[in-house]
């Protein structure tokens, strides 16, 4: 059976589901049982299962939402797109009808202004005259102070929309940035950063990048399940964050995969980023791991020694992000070939030895 054959049956399989379900067909219906059927996201599946025969698409959209935080994100931005123009259009009507009482009062007052001049100036300015244009001075003046306060109120309220709208916006931006189960940045985040390390013609921060995963974490999920791997990553991910300074950006990138992007040095960030201080920083993670007593809940039952293995590389050797994160990987595997639980420093050729790998790698052990 040909790839597109094969792709085509399994479309086939996901739509007869739907239409057994009796859910729409919708594309974001479609997405989600198709990620559910085909195994990527393995806890999906019991999630539709629980809704039952001819699920509403609320609920459909509830459970998607759980799974996919982009999509949350997605709607999100459209929503509130949606509102902050409103409340933009809003507040220009209001300014704009603000405009037109300003020329009105300027109007009411001048027309009342010549009138009494004229009266003056021919000598009929009697003490009624004065009375008019003092009372048509004050109700003018009034209905001015009515409109500000109008107007002071709603520019008020705007910005108070604006201001929740914007911190809407920020929660709705981390969200989609977040990985769900370890609470740590998620791929996407972690590309955007990544890229941010080198400026216009290639050049470099002063920056690292940190690759890691857990040791034969694949006999964890066949031993124990995948609920305890969960668990796992999730514990694997508060004890690195735990360990690095705040502010150090830590983020899952797959399955039970890290990476940390250190910038400007030590702990205090003030200082040069040196080997030196890479070394003391992956051993840090490496022993933090190492040092986790994760047992199954309810039943306490230790799971094992926990470990990391480590591939380091500094932004300066590298030409870019794709060669930073392919020269950090490439040192990963040689942890792993090495023995595991150890890290790995991306050492660049020199001239001499440019035909022998070996000498691109610089190992730290316990």
């Amino acid at each position: 059976m040909t790839k597109n054959s094969k792709m085509m049956e399994t479309a086939l399989r996901v739509l007869h589901k739907m239409s057994h379900l009796g859910v729409v067909p919708l594309p974001r219906n479609y997405e989600v049982f198709y990620a559910a059927m085909t195994g990527q996201i393995p806890k999906l599946g019991g999630a539709l299962m629980m809704l039952g025969a001819n699920p509403t698409q609320e609920e459909i959209d509830e459970v998607a939402l759980k799974f996919f935080p982009d999509r949350a994100a997605e709607n999100a931005t459209t929503r509130m797109t949606g509102t902050m123009g409103r409340e933009l259009s809003m507040l220009g009507s209001t300014l704009d009808h603000e405009q037109r009482s300003l020329r009105a009062f300027g109007g009411a007052v001048e027309a009342a202004r010549k009138g009494f001049q004229q009266a003056a100036a021919n000598g009929s300015a009697t003490p009624e005259k004065i009375f008019e244009f003092i009372n048509v001075m004050v109700d003018a003046l009034a209905d001015r102070q009515e409109q500000g306060n109008r107007v002071a109120q709603r520019v008020q309220t705007s910005s108070t929309k604006m201001e929740e709208l914007e911190r809407e916006v920020e929660h709705y931006r981390q969200m989609a940035n977040t990985d769900v189960l370890s609470k740590l940045f998620n791929r996407r985040a972690f590309d955007e950063r990544l890229a941010s390390l080198y400026g216009s013609g290639g050049a470099a921060k002063d920056a690292a990048l940190l690759v890691m995963d857990i040791d034969r974490f694949k006999q964890i999920n066949d031993k124990f399940g995948h609920p305890v791997g969960d668990q796992v990553i999730a514990a694997v991910a508060e004890r690195i964050r735990g360990v690095m300074r705040k502010g150090t950006f830590v983020a899952r990138t797959g399955g039970e995969e890290f990476a940390i992007i250190v910038e400007g040095g030590d702990r205090s960030g003030n200082e040069p980023l040196t080997q030196a201080t890479l070394a003391q920083i992956a051993e840090r993670v490496r022993v933090g791991v190492e040092g986790l007593a994760l047992t199954i809940p309810k039943t306490t039952t230790p799971i094992g020694k926990v470990t990391l293995s480590l591939g380091v590389c500094r932004a300066a050797d590298a030409i870019n992000p794709g060669d930073l994160y392919q020269n950090a990987d490439a040192a990963l595997y040689r942890a792993k070939e090495a023995g595991r639980n150890r890290t790995v420093f991306h050492e660049p050729p020199s001239a001499e030895d440019d035909a022998d790998l070996d000498h691109r790698y610089m190992m730290y052990k316990r």
